[in-house]
């Protein structure tokens, strides 16, 4: 199976090298093919952008995990991200893959401030009402339309190993890996 993974800095593996990202840990785990299509930094919007030349890789499967650069810079709400993220799931399906949704992990306020000048904690923290809000947002929509969907937000609340107070630990990203790679790997039948 040929997976592309395509998203923001959660995808890319900021800010280890990308064979600590979860996409990598995918790889090793499932022996699939990963294709690691995230960019550090970039919005819905731009990933949307681009989401069409990931295509071009011909993937059986496509997984979606971007947003939380939408709200930290103010670039959109939730409406907006779950628009881009809903365009990509039906450009997936026109394509022959199968769509599944990350939802974006929350952040650590307080933490993420200390590491992030210019980002007060009231800020991350509005950035996890959001992320929240997108999270129910991307739930209706993915049980409505039938849409696979990995609850990374949920889960990591429980697990909460940040590097930066965003971003998540190397052993985040692998337990994020592991956890992706479970789900994917049950869903195999369906997804090839």
């Amino acid at each position: 199976m040929k997976l592309v993974c395509i998203g923001d800095s959660m995808i890319d593996g900021y800010p280890y090298a990308r064979a600590d990202s979860f996409p990598a840990v995918i790889e090793r785990l499932t022996g699939w093919r990963v294709i690691n299509a995230g960019i550090s930094g970039q919005s819905s919007g731009e990933v949307l952008a681009r989401f069409p030349r990931a295509m071009k890789q011909r993937p059986d499967a496509v997984m979606i995990l971007c947003g939380t650069n939408d709200y930290i810079f103010g670039i959109c709400g939730s409406g907006e991200t779950l628009a881009n993220i809903t365009e990509m799931t039906r450009t997936a399906e026109r394509g022959g893959a199968v769509p599944v949704i990350g939802f974006p992990i929350l952040c650590d306020p307080q933490s993420a401030a200390l590491s992030w000048a210019g980002i007060t904690a009231d800020e991350f923290a509005q950035a996890n009402g959001e992320l929240i809000k997108l999270r129910d947002k991307l739930k209706h929509y993915c049980d409505k339309n039938g849409v696979r969907y990995i609850d990374l937000q949920e889960w990591y609340k429980g697990i909460a190993c940040y590097c930066d107070g965003l971003h998540p630990t190397r052993d985040g990203y692998r337990l994020i890996g592991e956890k992706a790679a479970e789900e994917l790997a049950s869903a195999e039948g369906r997804v090839k």
